[in-house]
């Protein structure tokens, strides 16, 4: 009769004089964590065989054939995230242009008072010329 580590744990604790029913919990607890984790890393390790295709036979096909549907849902993944890269630097390049067209408008209007600024000084100045020329003429 063979016994599994579990039970093997669980007779001692229980014999054991200094073990309060916690500790057991608790050792149980932790063995069927261990287990679990033992389980999980066999599954791994045979995922992986499959992918690299060493089962052989039918086997090595299905392997190849989802290790190929695996790249392409990986492309698929990359392909969307790319389009919604491109898509925020559309919004962004939009977003800039957007403010300098703002800037060059202002810059413009800016320049244009400027300049009526300085017509209307030139022109002043220009009639205080000839009003000056007209002083001096008589």
């Amino acid at each position: 009769m063979r016994f599994s580590i579990e039970q093997c744990v669980v007779t001692f604790f229980l014999t054991h004089p200094l073990c309060s029913e916690r500790e057991l919990g608790a050792h149980k607890e932790e063995l069927r964590g261990r287990k679990k984790s033992l389980e999980r890393g066999t599954q791994m390790r045979a995922q992986k065989k499959e992918f690299k295709g060493e089962l052989g036979g039918e086997n090595k096909e299905l392997g190849k054939r989802a290790h190929i549907e695996e790249l392409k849902k990986r492309a698929q993944s990359l392909d969307r995230g790319a389009r919604k890269d491109s898509s925020e630097l559309r919004k962004i390049v939009h977003s800039l242009r957007k403010e300098l067209r703002r800037k060059a408008k202002k810059e413009r209007f800016e320049l244009r008072k400027e300049r009526s600024k300085l017509k209307t000084q030139e022109e002043g100045s220009m009639v205080n010329l000839e009003s000056s020329k007209r002083k001096l003429k008589a």
